[in-house]
């Protein structure tokens, strides 16, 4: 199974953007762009800064190891400033470290295939995009 990637926020500038991650390379990635390794080993929030490769920017990171997670896979969101060149680094940096773009859905796609939603709980979640 693929690791996937995609910012979570709407499109444009904001006070924060974030990008989840989700799949068997999360923790690989937290680790090659976080300047400072978070403890990995448990659920929680961690403050540092992201290396895009051009520089870094603070993060805010939250790390929820899969089974307990909405794709019940490694996730992680990186809540890093809302500029949208910012964003656009980082996410090509993710993606030249391994992940791949997710699909529209594909996380809520992922949630349903694991069970850990329901097929209404799905098409809720779709209602609501739309």
């Amino acid at each position: 199974m693929s690791t996937i990637a995609a910012v979570a926020t709407p499109p444009g500038s904001g006070l924060r953007g974030v990008i989840r991650v989700s799949g068997p390379l999360s923790a690989e990635l937290v680790r090659a762009t976080l300047v400072a390794e978070p403890d990995l080993a448990r659920r929680g929030a961690f403050r540092g800064r992201f290396d895009d490769g051009g520089g870094t920017q603070p993060v805010l990171l939250f790390w929820m190891p899969g089974p307990h997670s909405y794709t019940r896979e490694d996730v992680a969101e990186f809540h890093l400033p809302g500029s949208p060149p910012l964003l656009d680094a980082a996410l090509a940096r993710l993606f030249a470290l391994g992940a791949v773009p997710a699909a529209p859905g594909e996380f809520t796609r992922r949630a349903f295939e694991s069970g850990r939603i329901d097929l209404t709980r799905a098409e809720g979640v779709l209602a609501l995009v739309e």
